[in-house]
């Protein structure tokens, strides 16, 4: 079980006010190895370390976290649109995902189908991490029950 999300602390150490979206890229380390651009939000995104590094559920991640370490609300194609920029756009069956919701399975299949590793899934570099649930993290109504109060018809 994860402690409790700790948001100021998530802002004190990485005050970014305009943060660049993450793109898949990766950035040289001054000792010659390569990391995520977003490597020093890890902490916040995911627990563990090195093989035992396991994602975060996004919906448990404040939105203005998620959006300051590089995952702002993007609609479905411009997620589309990131990740095909980065990998050249040999995505073939990705262009009919239309929706956030279907960038799960583009994601199961990322990781060969296997639904336990889509969701301990650490690759937070990836424009798609956010939205592996097949929910959107920055939706207004997270985590609203939509049958209390009578709300759901």
């Amino acid at each position: 079980m994860t402690a409790p999300f700790d948001t100021k602390a998530a802002r004190q150490a990485f005050p970014t006010p305009h943060p660049v979206p993450v793109s898949l890229r990766r950035k040289l380390t001054p000792d010659g190895r390569t990391q995520a651009e977003n490597y020093e939000w890890l902490p916040f995104l995911a627990d563990g370390v090195g093989k035992d590094c396991v994602g975060r559920d996004p919906m448990s991640i404040p939105a203005e976290v998620l959006t300051a370490s590089g995952h702002p609300p993007r609609r479905a194609r411009d997620l589309i649109a990131a990740f095909n920029k980065t990998t050249g756009g040999e995505n073939f069956g990705l262009e009919r995902v239309e929706r956030i919701t279907g960038i799960r399975s583009w994601c199961l299949a990322c990781t060969g189908g296997n639904d336990a590793e889509t969701r301990r899934c650490s690759t937070i570099h990836c424009p798609f991490w956010p939205y592996r649930m097949g929910r959107n993290p920055h939706n207004p109504q997270r985590g609203c029950n939509p049958f209390k109060n009578g709300r759901a018809s």
